[in-house]
């Protein structure tokens, strides 16, 4: 079943994980917009990305960890749209903490879902992964068959078949499976790995591929802001 909201009504958003690499991209686009943008992040790679917009009048920046229930029930007040990117990211970092992974990944965002469509909130806009579909041989589409191989994805795997199965008249959930992150943001991140290919060429002179069939879908994060707006907006 299809539900459709009146998306010209959002005005305020949230968006966890809002100073880091992609947040930070886009809490800037939001504020471009017009939106009343609230920023939680736990701040642990400083907030040197969103330090121009924190005096601005539009944004709120709480520096919390959402792994606190209390904190959700208090930044979801009087919000329209969740932008959820707070995340363990990658599957090597997931592999080091597992413990703490599956607490931000997935028990922190069934939570934040659940007090969201509590709350009111219209639209719930979860950033998942392509690594959801594992090693896929062929092109895939949201239609794929998902074959999640490690922790990272399976959490997301975990979290988007909860968010879908919340989805009523008045809350409406998104999922949008990102490929790896390239491009400039305000707060830069020089491991992944367009990122590290234009450094290998610059200081080594070389690029380093691994296996002659070795390929990754990428995508830059201004597609990714900008995919996160126009979900925002559309009406279905």
């Amino acid at each position: 079943m299809t539900y459709l909201l009146n998306m010209n009504k959002i005005k305020s958003i949230l968006v966890t994980g809002g100073a880091g690499y992609i947040g930070s991209v886009l809490t800037h686009k939001l504020v471009e917009l017009g939106y009343n943008v609230r920023i939680i992040d736990s701040l642990i790679y400083g907030r040197d990305g969103i330090s121009d917009l924190i005096s601005k009048n539009s944004v709120e920046l709480i520096e919390k960890d959402i792994r606190d229930e209390k904190t959700l029930n208090d930044v979801v007040k009087e919000i329209d749209c969740v932008i959820h990117l707070a995340a363990i990211v990658g599957d090597p970092l997931c592999k080091k903490i597992p413990v703490a992974a599956k607490q931000i990944n997935e028990d922190a965002t069934k939570k934040l879902v659940t007090i969201s469509k509590e709350h009111g909130v219209k639209r719930f806009i979860f950033a998942s992964t392509c690594s959801n579909y594992g090693s896929a041989s062929t092109i895939v589409d949201e239609n794929s068959p998902i074959q999640p191989l490690s922790l990272y994805s399976k959490t997301k795997v975990n979290s988007e078949n909860f968010i879908l199965n919340t989805k009523n008249s008045s809350f409406e959930p998104c999922i949008l499976r990102f490929a790896t992150a390239h491009g400039l943001s305000p707060r830069m991140r020089f491991d992944l790995l367009l990122q590290e290919f234009l450094r290998d060429a610059i200081l080594d002179k070389k690029i380093r591929i691994y296996g002659p069939n070795s390929w990754r879908p990428l995508s830059h994060v201004d597609d990714i802001s900008n995919a996160c707006i126009t979900t925002i907006k559309s009406s279905k």
